[in-house]
């Protein structure tokens, strides 16, 4: 997949390209609508559980002045030295989307949160003639361990393009695994060939999706298109909600899940989004995964996400020596918002086994 950033302006036939996007997507959401008829069921997000627990919001400064928004919860009884839980979205997702699995961690744990730049709240760390990609995301979670955790040793946890900002992490400051991160959890993410992925459709018109990328670069350096698109895709269309229901869940699609899914992915900024589609499409940080083999990795998939398929997860596994795998039944790409329990009682207990019951019992939690 090319960069989408360095194609703005260059890519020829641009316009054909998009009537042929537009086309197919009129073609696939019949059979979209057709397939998906007696395929997916809504169900309600299950409740949250509620901890007592005091909040504070932080303005964390990244090192090249960028502002990123941070949320940092505290539950009762937690004291200096006790776990620390630092949760990284996925791709034009939020904070937000990690909320079932931050108020069943605070039994056991300190947790932050925050949005990566050019995403919700932060939306003002993109700048106008920079490029975000997974490298600069990784700075960024150093900056929010170092601004939020008080240097207390943590647990990292990533949800798709998260975890692969883990792995650029690992990358940038492999010094850092064994001493300040003490485990790691990979959620349906990858460590590359993003490019391979079928998306569920025959392979010829996977090749064509991937190969289209660049084009998202020439939309946005075309005003009349990009408000095009934006006005299609800020409309809250049936197509878009289809298409989410259909891509990033698998056999059930909770209902207020599937639609902050569509909203966050309606919301995200263009350029944002081409940067970071071109970017992905190039990650491969296979060779970054040694630093991960020192501490105790969760590994978690469903076997129906179709955006970084269980196969990818699986190969992970095998990179990592201390990893442990986990596949959950009938679920996609969302699995923190379609299998929140299973999801939850996984990160939970890997919290406890890392840190070890001395520390999560006085949260009133068996270990």
């Amino acid at each position: 997949m090319t960069s989408a950033s360095g194609s703005r302006g260059k890519v020829s036939g641009g316009l054909p390209a998009l009537a042929a996007v537009a086309a197919g997507a009129a073609l696939g959401v019949v059979a979209e609508r057709l397939w998906t008829r007696n395929r997916l069921v809504e169900e309600p997000v299950p409740e949250e559980p509620r901890i007592a627990h005091g909040t504070s919001i932080k303005r964390v400064i990244a090192d090249d002045g960028a502002v990123l928004h941070a949320r940092v919860d505290t539950p009762q009884g937690w004291h200096p030295g006790g776990p620390t839980v630092v949760l990284v979205h996925g791709f034009a997702l939020d904070l937000t989307t990690w909320d079932h699995q931050r108020h069943a961690l605070l039994r056991v744990a300190r947790v932050v949160s925050y949005d990566h730049r050019g995403h919700a709240r932060s939306v003002e760390a993109h700048r106008s003639g920079t490029q975000i990609t997974i490298d600069r995301l990784g700075h960024d979670l150093a900056t929010v361990i170092e601004h939020c955790t008080d240097g207390e040793p943590v647990i990292v946890v990533g949800h798709s393009m998260g975890g692969m900002t883990i792995m650029a992490l690992a990358e940038q400051r492999p010094d850092w695994f064994g001493e300040r991160i003490i485990g790691v959890g990979l959620l349906a993410t990858s460590a590359g060939e993003i490019g391979t992925v079928t998306l569920g459709l025959p392979r010829p018109f996977a090749q064509l999706a991937h190969r289209l990328t660049p084009v998202i670069g020439t939309v946005v350096e075309r005003d009349w298109l990009a408000n095009l698109v934006l006005r299609i895709r800020d409309s809250g269309s049936d197509l878009s909600h289809i298409l989410t229901r259909t891509y990033a869940f698998g056999e059930t699609a909770p209902v207020q899940g599937a639609s902050l899914v569509t909203h966050l992915l309606a919301t995200t900024p263009l350029p944002v989004v081409a940067d970071l589609l071109g970017d992905i499409g190039r990650h491969d940080r296979r060779e970054a995964l040694g630093p991960l083999s020192r501490i105790p990795t969760l590994i978690i998939v469903g076997d129906a996400d179709q955006l970084t398929p269980a196969s990818h997860s699986r190969r992970l596994h095998e990179a990592i020596d201390d990893s442990t795998l986990i596949i959950l039944d009938g679920v996609g790409h969302m699995l923190t918002l379609e299998s929140p329990e299973a999801v939850d009682t996984a990160l939970v207990d890997f919290t406890k086994q890392v840190f070890g019951s001395r520390h999560v019992s006085g949260l009133g939690v068996t270990p």
